[in-house]
């Protein structure tokens, strides 16, 4: 309880130690003169404070930032009443008055902030009067009240008397402060340390702007507070503010304050960043099971997943053994294929997708792995850029490892290349004579050709005498030699002799075929990865046998897998002339013009000739 305390002879004396008045007021003596004249008068009881220690000191006023104004109370107790001109003062944080020994010192060192009526109530013995005092938006003030006490007791002859009201200290709790943290922070930083500072004891709780609860904690007596991220903050942009819930005292400076009873304050914001960006690489080939020798399409796509954007991307892809580099086109940047750097991408925003197409020739045979894997160097939203790494120590410019690289693969098939050459022993025939053909098949690889085969149907004019195979079998009912399988290092050779039984021109055509290749332990599926070449299956030998006059008739050309009607003794790739045995040359009839130009004698002449050179040649070959 605040009481006025005066004298007859002049003013109580505040007397305060300076340690005392710079910390608070932790012990306010007051020390009373000597003798107060009016101290048994009936109209102004005794105080009942008039020396020794105020017990328990007085610790002031905690308020609000914010708060304009504050509300003061002054209470005298007694018959003495106030003077209308009462008036409300502030004082500096260490009020000089307190050593004020007179009420002239005392009038002359409080500045008046404003003048006040006061209420006098005789009949109840006591009077309340209540005041407004405006006090600074932070920092700590001073404010007491000054009363002019009319004296009561006029018989006596003191006259007015003036009185104090004890100061109360004002201090402004200012709203709680959080220290930004790093402006950009680790895509899964999940314990960021906050700290800012508060009102001593106070509970802290720190918010985003979702009102999701980050931390809380308790400032310490120096005001100071700390807390760590309870979760990993999201990508983008958070901003976090700290408000803080009275809870009591815990500050020396200010002892026995509490904000307790004040409503919460919100603190400030700051705003935090987390930046990342998920660049990616998708890999593709068009054929995952070509030949050897074939050339394959490899197509790398550069993507960023986002949210943010990739900054300086690159891609490595160096082609591996089995592959030979044949071209390459880009739509950004440049591929090196020494190296297989494919670098100049840039920046790679959000869902944006850059290619390379390689073109690579197939050298090897077996499973062939082509990996690609992508990088960059930063991520970016435009306006701060991150280099962090996580606590997991992946870069938030690789935010997801698992898509940063990506794996083409391979896997060559066997393939082989069948080829059969037919030869006959020579062209011209008699009737009756056995003609000598020599089947030869071979195989330009590179793989094992299996289940190999040949047809060779006898036409018209042929029948069969006998054959002899190198390799397989051959089957007169179905005019068919089964080789079976043939590797590049074997030459198989089929002997097949027949009689000539018609006269004409006779073509004889062989075919071959194939099932399938293999490779080690590796079978091809596809008939077309087992011959490779439909050009080299088929081969023809010609033979021409004159009729009893010596004339061949062309009735019996037989079959051509090529269509061609060009005679060869020794295939179709060899012409009879080309071999120089005379009986690659043609046996007919002389043209009507060459008799009518050359006389009938002539050509009597010219054909005893040839029938006597023919029959000692038969003689001669037979």
């Amino acid at each position: 309880m605040l009481r006025s305390l005066w004298s007859a002879r002049g003013a109580p004396r505040l007397i305060a130690g300076s340690a005392a008045a710079g910390a608070g007021l932790a012990a306010i003596v007051w020390l009373a003169p000597n003798g107060y004249a009016d101290a048994t008068s009936p109209s102004c009881p005794t105080p009942v404070i008039n020396s020794g220690t105020l017990t328990p000191p007085m610790p002031g006023k905690l308020v609000n930032a914010g708060t304009s104004t504050t509300t003061i109370t002054g209470r005298t107790e007694g018959a003495c009443g106030w003077s209308a001109d009462s008036s409300l003062h502030l004082w500096a944080p260490n009020p000089s008055w307190f050593q004020a020994g007179s009420p002239a010192e005392l009038g002359d060192n409080p500045v008046q902030v404003s003048r006040v009526t006061v209420t006098k109530d005789e009949d109840r013995g006591a009077t309340t009067t209540t005041y407004q005092a405006t006090v600074p938006s932070s920092g700590d003030t001073w404010v007491g009240v000054r009363y002019r006490i009319p004296d009561a007791a006029p018989d006596l002859g003191f006259g007015v008397n003036e009185s104090a009201l004890i100061p109360t200290r004002i201090v402004v709790r200012t709203p709680p402060k959080i220290n930004p943290p790093p402006p950009v922070l680790p895509h899964d930083n999940s314990d960021t340390p906050l700290s800012g500072t508060a009102w001593p004891g106070d509970t802290v709780k720190v918010t985003d702007q979702d009102g999701n609860t980050v931390c809380t904690t308790v400032a310490k007596a120096d005001g100071t507070w700390s807390c760590t991220a309870a979760e990993t903050f999201p990508n983008g942009t958070t901003s976090l503010k700290v408000s803080e819930h009275g809870t009591g005292a815990n500050n020396p400076e200010y002892p026995g304050l509490s904000s307790a009873g004040l409503p919460d304050l919100a603190g400030n914001t700051v705003r935090t960043a987390v930046i990342t960006s998920d660049p990616a690489v998708m890999k593709s080939i068009n054929d995952a099971t070509p030949k050897l020798g074939d050339v394959v399409t490899y197509t790398i796509v550069a993507t960023n997943n986002g949210p943010n954007t990739a900054v300086s991307c690159s891609v490595a892809d160096a082609l591996p053994d089995g592959v030979e580099y044949v071209s390459s086109t880009t739509t950004a940047g440049t591929f090196d294929p020494a190296t297989g750097a494919w670098t100049g991408i840039g920046d790679l925003d959000k869902g944006e997708r850059q290619t390379l197409t390689i073109k690579a020739k197939v050298i090897d045979r077996g499973t062939i792995i082509n990996p690609a894997e992508i990088t960059a160097t930063a991520a970016t939203d435009g306006t701060n850029t991150s280099r962090l790494r996580g606590a997991d120590g992946v870069p938030d410019w690789n935010l997801n490892p698992a898509n940063d690289a990506d794996t083409a693969v391979l896997e060559t098939v066997p393939s082989a290349d069948p080829q059969l050459t037919k030869r006959v022993d020579q062209r011209a025939h008699e009737l009756g004579d056995v003609v000598v053909y020599t089947l030869v098949a071979t195989n330009n690889g590179p793989d094992e050709a299996t289940g190999v085969y040949v047809s060779d149907p006898l036409p018209e004019g042929l029948e069969f005498v006998s054959a002899a195979a190198s390799v397989g079998t051959y089957d007169e009912a179905a005019d068919r030699w089964a080789i079976g399988n043939l590797p590049t290092t074997l030459t198989a050779t089929l002997t097949l002799r027949a009689r000539a039984t018609q006269p004409g021109t006779i073509r004889n055509t062989a075919t071959i075929a194939v099932a399938g290749s293999r490779s080690g332990t590796k079978v091809g599926s596809n008939p077309g990865d087992a011959n490779t070449n439909r050009g080299n299956d088929a081969d023809s030998a010609v033979i021409e046998v004159p009729d009893s006059s010596g004339t061949v008739p062309v009735t019996n050309p037989g079959s051509s897998a090529s269509g061609s009607s060009q005679p060869s003794w020794a295939g179709s790739s060899e012409s009879g002339a080309a071999s120089g045995n005379m009986d690659s040359l043609p046996v007919t009839g002389a043209p009507a013009t060459v008799v009518a130009l050359l006389g009938l004698g002539a050509v009597l002449s010219g054909l005893a000739v040839i029938f006597g050179a023919r029959y000692a040649y038969r003689r001669r070959t037979t």
